[in-house]
């Protein structure tokens, strides 16, 4: 009887931590593109129109922490105001396969 109690515990907590392991890694790529978007626009009020090459590593670094069912567009945007609108279709995304999940 005690065996048994034991191995219920332990399966409820290995479900427990593979929820919470999901979640996180569903939400770090939404964050990711908060950060995004606050930086961009940042630069959009600083009177900047063209997004700054150094935004092709964090651009590319989407490539590796969105999930495959993200689909992401063939080119980035040049201008900031493009990219954001990107940004935030990408963030419905992770949105509407997170709702999905539940």
């Amino acid at each position: 009887m005690l065996f048994r109690a034991n191995q219920e515990i332990r399966s409820t907590l290995r479900v427990a931590d593979r929820r919470r392991r999901g979640r996180a890694a569903d939400s770090f790529p939404y964050a990711y593109l908060d950060q995004l978007i606050l930086e961009l626009e940042e630069l959009h009020l600083d009177g900047l129109t063209d997004l700054p090459a150094a935004y092709n590593f964090d651009v590319l670094a989407l490539n590796e922490i969105l999930p495959l069912t993200v689909k992401r567009p063939a080119r980035w945007p040049r201008r900031i105001r493009e990219a954001m609108d990107v940004c935030f279709d990408l963030q419905e995304q992770l949105l509407s396969i997170r709702s999905a999940a539940r």
